[in-house]
């Protein structure tokens, strides 16, 4: 009987979740895009110690159309604070190539255009807060 009363609150909760509107589209604006091959790929996480990494909050992956700029919507992400790394896979390999030193051959960029000193930025610094459906994240590629 818990077990039932248990998933019928869960249950309950995602659709309350979801008619009040809690879930909306993350915006990302992407800039600095060189060539049109390839994918742009889009990892959102909410735990720090996930990031960066391949255990992610939500993703998406996005074809390269055009060069300057473009934005990708990510769908139903709840508001809250999250860091988003974003990549130029240009060979379409979804792997973030990186030469001998592990230093990446494409171009990447993460929330707040945060950077690392001898690797990714800290969580903290990369942390967004998406409270407004009206927000544009801008992510430059280095």
């Amino acid at each position: 009987m818990l077990n039932r009363l248990s998933t019928l609150f869960l249950f309950l909760s995602m659709l309350t979740a979801i008619h009040s509107g809690t879930c909306q589209n993350l915006m990302i604006s992407i800039s600095n895009i060189q060539s049109v091959k390839g994918n742009i790929l889009i990892a959102v996480y909410d735990i720090s110690q996930q990031f960066p990494g391949d255990d992610t909050f939500a993703w998406a992956i996005e074809p390269v159309t055009q060069t300057g700029s473009m934005t990708v919507s990510i769908n139903n992400i709840p508001f809250g604070k999250y860091a988003v790394s974003v990549f130029h896979d240009e060979n379409s390999n979804e792997i973030l190539d990186s030469n001998f030193l592990k230093i990446p051959k494409e171009p990447y960029g993460f929330s707040n255009n945060a950077r690392g000193r001898f690797g990714p930025p800290d969580f903290e610094d990369a942390l967004i807060d998406f409270k407004d459906i009206q927000q544009v994240f801008e992510i430059d590629l280095k």
